[in-house]
């Protein structure tokens, strides 16, 4: 049986590599491939694994999945969420979570505050929204390396 499953909050091939490895400690799981620029996750089992193990599994390794198409209560996706005014009445300063720098720590908060339902802020001292990570480092580097990998597979 194939599944496919909507996963949340992975920001790098890493937390893709960390959602595949949880997904195939459940017994009957066969293969296990994660997109994360996509947030999907293909999953072939054995008859008789229980779709619920596999998001349980991913939670447990601190994302949050769903099987695509189920019938399960739909959550807003946050970027929806994150669009919706506040209400006349509120304090449209009043944050749940400020976080200091737009760096790759900062922005993974926010992105995980924001799937959590809190209402986050970010303040950044320099020039450049997101630092050298986010801009020229790191994260970029990852996603070169993955296109290089992917090309060459």
């Amino acid at each position: 049986m194939t599944l496919t499953l909507d996963v949340h909050g992975m920001t790098c091939a890493r937390c893709a590599e960390t959602v595949e490895k949880a997904l195939r400690c459940v017994p009957g799981v066969e293969i296990a491939e994660v997109d994360q620029p996509r947030g999907r996750g293909t999953v072939v089992t054995a008859h008789g694994v229980d779709p619920d193990q596999l998001t349980r599994s991913v939670e447990r390794a601190g994302y949050r999945a769903e099987i695509s198409g189920s019938n399960a209560a739909h959550e807003e996706p946050a970027e929806e969420r994150a669009s919706v005014p506040p209400d006349a009445d509120e304090d449209p300063c009043d944050y749940d979570l400020l976080i200091v720098g737009s760096g790759g720590a900062g922005m993974a908060a926010a992105i995980r505050a924001s799937e959590l339902g809190a209402t986050a802020a970010i303040v950044e001292g320099g020039e450049v929204v997101g630092g050298t990570c986010v801009n020229v480092g790191c994260i970029p580097s990852k996603y070169l390396i993955e296109a290089a990998h992917r090309y060459h597979t």
